[in-house]
């Protein structure tokens, strides 16, 4: 009998400008000022047409711009470079099969003000980028 190579295998053979394939999605992105810090809410959907769990890591990256120049804040941890973590394996380890809840904070500090923009970064488990999305803070309460 024949053994079928999993797909996963497959895709590790693809250039790498490929496009990595759609499998997370952002829903009910909410942002909530409270006591100096902006509180960042969100559901993590797998959407991957198969019955497997997507694995990986999530980070939150907060930006704003102040004198001229744009400051960066990650969460949990990290630093970032050209808009994106520098270290993939630093952001919150997630397993999914349908959903999950996230959640971060950032400070708001005088010096800099508040996050205008936060972006949602999500890598696969061998640090593939399948997940990269701006949006804007202008209704947070």
């Amino acid at each position: 009998a024949e053994e079928e190579t999993p797909a996963a295998q497959e895709e590790e053979d693809s250039p790498a400008g490929a496009p990595a394939p759609k499998l997370v999605d952002v829903e009910k992105m909410a942002f909530t000022k409270e006591a100096g810090s902006l509180q960042v809410d969100f559901n993590l959907m797998n959407i991957d047409r198969g019955e497997d769990p997507v694995s990986g890591y999530i980070h939150i990256l907060a930006s704003g711009t102040r004198n001229g120049g744009t400051w960066w804040e990650v969460y949990p941890r990290g630093s970032v470079e050209d808009g994106l973590p520098v270290h993939y394996r630093v952001g919150q380890p997630f397993i999914i099969q349908r959903f999950k809840p996230v959640q971060g904070r950032f400070d708001i500090r005088p010096e800099r003000g508040a996050p205008t923009t936060v972006h949602v970064v999500v890598y696969d488990d061998t640090g593939r980028l399948i997940y990269n999305r701006p949006f804007e803070v202008d209704h947070a309460s």
